[in-house]
């Protein structure tokens, strides 16, 4: 279970949404557009994210600190002896890079990760809070990252509480979809091929020509045989996604 809450959460967003508001009616004075970099956008709010989560975890544990130096942790909760480390993003095409600093978090071995993922608008949100994440919860970092690591979304996500908004994973919804289509068919196939056995036993008793009755086998087959297809690529499309890294579809709401 997690030690921060729902309530907490939307306290902080609140709080988060009323700052970026200021910071842009302040870069708009100056004739500048706070949302023209959201990158640069996200990095100025996020020394606030860490003040105010800082804040309403003090409320409730003893040796909270913010500190979000560079090798330093951005939250430490003394009472629990843990470090807690705040990201923002705000995803790129409806992809959301969830990236730690690989050689810190080697180095430290394990810490707390609290992603707030947020529209460019900064009006809907969701955020999730993952405990005890490991440089196995990681992949390693690819040449040119500059140490950036990709979260392994297989893995952590079992570790992952959402506060806010809402996660799904698409694997699931994929399987879940693909399986009841296969069910669907495997039952439409039995009635089509016990229509067909009918018509052939009754054909059969009827003393049709040789020629009838081969004409109703050769469609008996040839409907065994597309319903045979249909349900092999169904069941390769089963196997594709449950041997393909889980793909997680993120919700962001809206604070009203």
């Amino acid at each position: 279970m997690s030690y921060l809450t729902k309530d907490m959460t939307q306290r902080v967003l609140t709080q988060l949404a009323a700052f970026e508001a200021g910071l842009k009616r302040y870069f708009e004075s100056h004739g500048l557009n706070l949302h023209e970099d959201i990158g640069r956008r996200n990095a100025l709010i996020s020394s606030a994210q860490e003040t105010f989560f800082a804040q309403v975890l003090g409320e409730i544990y003893r040796g909270v600190e913010r500190d979000g130096k560079p090798g330093q942790p951005d939250i430490m909760i003394g009472e629990m002896n843990l470090e807690l480390e705040c990201k923002m993003t705000s995803g790129s095409g409806g992809s959301w890079s969830l990236q730690t600093d690989y050689t810190t978090l080697t180095r430290k071995g394990m810490i707390d990760f609290l992603y707030v993922l947020a529209t460019p608008e900064f009006d809907r949100f969701c955020v999730l809070h993952f405990q005890g994440l490991t440089p196995d919860d990681f992949h390693p970092p690819s040449p040119g990252s500059r140490e950036k690591s990709r979260m392994n979304k297989a893995l952590a996500m079992e570790k992952c509480e959402v506060l806010w908004g809402d996660a799904n994973c698409r694997n699931d919804k994929f399987l879940t979809g693909l399986r009841y289509e296969r069910d669907k068919l495997t039952q439409e196939m039995q009635e089509v091929l016990t229509r067909l056995d009918a018509s052939v036993n009754a054909a059969v008793k009827g003393n049709v020509t040789s020629q009838q009755s081969e004409k109703l086998l050769s469609l008996r087959d040839r409907e065994t045989d597309r319903y045979s297809k249909k349900l092999t690529k169904l069941n390769d499309r089963i196997e594709h996604w449950k041997e393909t890294e889980q793909q997680w579809a993120f919700t962001l709401n809206p604070l009203g």
